[in-house]
């Protein structure tokens, strides 16, 4: 049996090669295809200033309030955390930190999701010493309606009194 394969690869090498490079060359593909799907329509979630315009249109930055963006496709998340905490320096003392309730988020430029805190104000913002930070922590996990994988976005951010906007310390997503 080997004698024969040995014989037909002698005979037919070129037909042997042309279906290694057909088979590969679907192989790539398939898994090209695979992943700019995945990247094209999975979830993506991920946390924002929230802001508004006035009468004036001056845009208005609520210190308490973050926006949720959601782009593709539906998520579901599975988790939530929203902490807001003063960093001095030689202690951390936790302002304010929810987790609110599981749900499912629909891209849309229609509809709009916010959280906000009530403990957070301007006057706490102000009233902070020399040495110390107000600190915005998020951080969601969410998953595709129609797969377990799972996704996480987390961000950290600094409230700059002087602009009156939370500046990006880091973002990190998968």
């Amino acid at each position: 049996m080997a004698q024969i394969i040995l014989i037909y690869l002698k005979n037919h090498w070129l037909d042997v090669v042309a279906i290694v490079v057909a088979t590969s060359s679907a192989l790539i593909a398939y898994m090209t295809w695979n992943l700019s799907y995945l990247l094209t329509h999975r979830p993506y979630v991920w946390a924002e200033n929230f802001g508004y315009l006035d009468q004036s249109n001056r845009i208005i930055n609520p210190i308490n309030k973050v926006m949720l963006k959601v782009i593709n496709s539906p998520a579901e998340t599975i988790y939530q955390e929203y902490s807001y905490y003063i960093l001095g320096e030689e202690n951390k003392e936790t302002i304010e930190k929810d987790t609110p309730t599981n749900s499912i988020k629909y891209p849309s430029d229609k509809i709009q999701y916010t959280h906000a805190v009530s403990k957070v104000t301007r006057d706490l913002a102000n009233g902070l010493k020399e040495n110390e930070k107000l600190i915005r922590y998020i951080r969601i996990e969410y998953k595709w309606l129609s797969s377990d994988r799972k996704y996480f976005f987390e961000g950290e951010w600094e409230y700059n009194s002087k602009s009156e906007i939370w500046d990006i310390i880091y973002q990190e997503a998968n």
